[in-house]
C-alpha cells in the first residue's frame, strides 16, 4: 500500500504524470450505462410537439434503445419483398376492413345471411384483397398460389365467427379503418406534459362497434391481431400494452367526428362498452378420433374468443 501510494504522489507532484493519473483513474467509475438524455437535446430532436404512436410508446416502456434507434434516429432494415405475418396480417385485415365497409353500404348483417351466402361474400371479398395487396408476391413467391387459398380458407372461418357473434349479440360495426392524427380530418389524441412540451398520438382504429338503446349509444372497440394477444391491467400500468385505452380515448375525444350519423345532433349519451381482441389466426384443434362437422365447428369457434375489457 504504501508503495501504490507513494506512486501516485509522486504522479500528483510532477506535471506529466497527472494527465497519466487522470486517464487511469476515470476508469475506476466508468460505466456503459447511459443517462437520460438533456433536455436540450431532447428539444432538438423533437422540438415542443413529440408525435408519435402506439407502438412506439410501447417499444419505449419496454426498450428505451430501440425506441430511441427506430422512432428518433429513424433507423430500419433494408427492406426486402419477402412473405411473412406482416404481409398475411396486411392482407387479413384489407379483407375485413373491405367486408364491413360492404355491410355497411348495403345494409346486409352477417347475422341473417346462410352459410352458402356466408361463403360466397366471404370468397369474394377475399379475392378483393389479394388482388390489391398481393399480386407483386406472385412473381417473388413461389408457393404464392398455395398461401393465398391457405389464407382464404382461414378468412371464411373468420366471417363465420363474426356471424356468429352477431347472431348472439346486438353490436353492429359502425366504422373501420378510422385514422386519427393521419391526416387532416380527425385529429390525434393530445396529451400536454407541462413544462416539458405536448405529446400527440396517431392511429388507426380496425373496427367501432355500437348498439343504441334509448338515448344511450354503447360502443366498442375491436382491434384484429394476429395470433392470441391477453390485455393485462398490468402491461397497462407500464405501458406495455397501451393500443386499445389509446384508441378508446381518441374515439372518446372525436366521437361526433367518427360517429355522426350515430350520435345525430340529438342528446346521446355514449358509454364505453368494451376493448377487444380478436384473434387473427388459423386454429388447429386436438380431437380423439373421427369427430362430425358440428362438433369440429364448436372447437374452432371456442379458438377464436376475444380477449380484452367489456
Amino acid at each position: 500500500d504504501g508503495f501504490v501510494l507513494g506512486l501516485y504522489q509522486w504522479l500528483v507532484d510532477i506535471e506529466q504524470g497527472r494527465p497519466a493519473l487522470r486517464r487511469c483513474l476515470a476508469g475506476l467509475g466508468y460505466t456503459t450505462k447511459a443517462g437520460p438524455l438533456s433536455s436540450t437535446v431532447v428539444q432538438q430532436f423533437c422540438g415542443d410537439m413529440l408525435m408519435t404512436n402506439v407502438y412506439q410508446l410501447e417499444a419505449a416502456a419496454q426498450c428505451p434503445y430501440q425506441y430511441f434507434a427506430g422512432a428518433v434516429l429513424r433507423l430500419e432494415e433494408r427492406e426486402r419483398l419477402q412473405w411473412d405475418a406482416r404481409v398475411e396480417g396486411q392482407l387479413w385485415h384489407e379483407a375485413l376492413a373491405l367486408l364491413a365497409r360492404y355491410l355497411l353500404e348495403t345494409g346486409q348483417d352477417l347475422a341473417e345471411m346462410g352459410e352458402t351466402s356466408l361463403r360466397e361474400l366471404a370468397d369474394e371479398v377475399w379475392c378483393d384483397a389479394a388482388a390489391r395487396l398481393a399480386p407483386l408476391y406472385a412473381v417473388a413467391v413461389e408457393s404464392y398460389n398455395y398461401r393465398i387459398e391457405r389464407l382464404g380458407r382461414g378468412f371464411q372461418r373468420i366471417v363465420e365467427v363474426l356471424a356468429e357473434h352477431s347472431r348472439r349479440g346486438q353490436f353492429r360495426p359502425a366504422a373501420v379503418e378510422v385514422a386519427f392524427g393521419l391526416s387532416r380530418g380527425i385529429p390525434p389524441l393530445r396529451l400536454e406534459l407541462q413544462p416539458e412540451g405536448t405529446v400527440l398520438i396517431r392511429g388507426r382504429i380496425d373496427r367501432i362497434e355500437t348498439v343504441r338503446a334509448g338515448d344511450t349509444l354503447y360502443v366498442r372497440i375491436i382491434d384484429f391481431k394476429r395470433g392470441t394477444r391477453k390485455l393485462k391491467l398490468s402491461d397497462v400500468y407500464y405501458g406495455f400494452s397501451l393500443q386499445l385505452l389509446v384508441y378508446l380515448a381518441a374515439l372518446l375525444d372525436n366521437a361526433q367526428a367518427i360517429l355522426p350519423e350515430e350520435l345525430g345532433r340529438g342528446r346521446v349519451e355514449l358509454v364505453p362498452a368494451g376493448v377487444l381482441y380478436f384473434p387473427l389466426s388459423e386454429p388447429i384443434v386436438k380431437v380423439d378420433g373421427p369427430v362430425d362437422e358440428e362438433t369440429l365447428a364448436k372447437k374452432l369457434l371456442a379458438k377464436y374468443k376475444t380477449s380484452g375489457l367489456d
